[in-house]
């Protein structure tokens, strides 16, 4: 199957960073899970928005529903939408999207592939989907919305930008 699973971390810092209609039409197909969705404070807000950016709603089985619960029980410091992308990404054998160190852990037992921001920007870049000023004014604004981003991936990031503009 493949594809991306949208966390609801990755769908806001998409979001304040500009890319979040450019990565869900071109990094496909992209998924939310159906709980975090309609969910008011997480992403139901966003859901129209993501629709139309051509991301789908996907919900879990029952038994799939009911590992949640086991799963959050080892894992505590996991929300029921962060296990629910999780799962969605481990049914689907999609990519995860999320910057969450606990979600990262977690996709990792899942045997679930996980990418986070900084990887959406590059990809994007690279395959000249946005050009490298419009890259580096995402990284500027993830930035500056205090996104978690591994400072070293970062620095890197913004050094190849940098240098494809001969800066």
């Amino acid at each position: 199957m493949g594809g991306f699973v949208f966390d609801t971390c990755a769908v806001v810092d998409l979001r304040d960073a500009g890319l979040l209609h450019v990565a869900a039409h071109n990094l496909t197909p992209a998924y939310v899970g159906e709980l975090v969705s309609a969910e008011p404070r997480e992403l139901a807000p966003y859901r129209e928005e993501l629709e139309r950016c051509g991301a789908r709603v996907c919900g879990l089985p029952g038994a799939a529903l009911a590992r949640i619960a086991s799963i959050r029980l080892e894992r505590p410091g996991l929300s029921v939408f962060d296990v629910e992308a999780a799962l969605v990404a481990e049914r689907r054998a999609a990519v995860l999207l999320t910057n969450e160190r606990q979600l990262r852990s977690l996709a990792g037992a899942l045997r679930v592939d996980t990418h986070g921001s900084l990887c959406v920007a590059r990809t994007l870049a690279d395959r000249a989907v946005i050009d490298p000023p419009r890259a580096l004014q995402a990284l500027d604004a993830m930035r500056r919305a205090n996104v978690r981003l591994p400072a070293a991936q970062y620095d890197r990031l913004l050094a190849d930008l940098r240098h494809r503009l001969g800066c």
